[in-house]
């Protein structure tokens, strides 16, 4: 493409010349219907990017990241307990705590 030619297109309009043999008149209802679209997908980012929604979903990584990392927790110091335990005096009562609690 000719430097003229990148210029209209990145102005958003397409300008039928003698020179322009391979770009296409694509329509007034395509073009309508990109427009359509294109302002579909603006509402939708703006909803998206939103201070509310934002923090929402901070909100909910947060806690699944406190759950994540407490089943993670447990099941080290469930698994791990006994050979630990020999070493730290407070893992080994509380796996012994936990084993009481189960009886």
């Amino acid at each position: 493409m000719q430097q003229q030619d990148i210029e209209i297109l990145a102005v958003g309009g397409i300008e039928e010349d003698e020179e322009d043999e391979g770009v296409e008149d694509i329509g007034a209802d395509k073009r309508d219907t990109i427009i359509e679209e294109l302002e579909k997908l603006n509402a939708q980012m703006a909803r998206q990017g939103s201070f509310g929604r934002v923090f929402l979903v901070g909100i909910v990584y947060g806690v699944g990241f406190v759950v994540g990392s407490a089943i993670l927790a447990t099941i080290l110091l469930g698994t791990l307990g006994p050979v630990v335990g020999s070493h730290s005096s407070w893992v080994r009562n509380t796996f012994q705590t936990g084993q009481e609690l189960k009886r």
